[in-house]
């Protein structure tokens, strides 16, 4: 969490933006160290990796296998356990059908977005999201 909130003030205070993203990337690591496993941090990883990529750089397609692994691990984890916190289903399955549209992988792109609509029926980004897809 503490990652996502420096990466986000790293947008918004450019003087401070070189030590906040750095101070971003060492908590992630520190939690990939502590949970290697933990959906969370694999999600917010791989968007950390996917924002700083090149889109035909070897960077990206890293960062959306990462993608790939969160999206697998928040199918293997349960969002209803009261120790577990209940985001990043949604999310991780969103990205990954954003991901996937933007490779030209339409049905791919929408069997994820329609997971992040069962996972969050009221998502509006994921609605839009599908809305958009279905255009096409």
């Amino acid at each position: 969490m503490q990652s996502a909130c420096y990466s986000g003030l790293a947008g918004v205070k450019r003087f401070e933006a070189v030590l906040l993203r750095t101070r971003a990337s060492d908590r992630l690591q520190s939690a990939l160290k502590l949970a290697p496993r933990n959906p969370r941090a694999v999600f917010m990883t791989a968007l950390q990796e996917l924002a700083g990529a090149k889109p035909a750089a070897a960077q990206t397609a890293e960062a959306f296998s990462r993608l790939q692994f969160a999206a697998q691990l928040f199918e293997q984890s349960s969002a209803t356990r009261v120790e577990v916190p209940g985001w990043g289903h949604a999310d991780a399955y969103l990205e990954l059908g954003r991901q996937l549209q933007a490779r030209g992988d339409f049905l791919g792109a929408r069997n994820w977005i329609e997971k992040a609509l069962i996972a969050s029926p009221d998502f509006k980004a994921a609605q839009r999201q599908m809305a958009d897809l279905t255009r096409r």
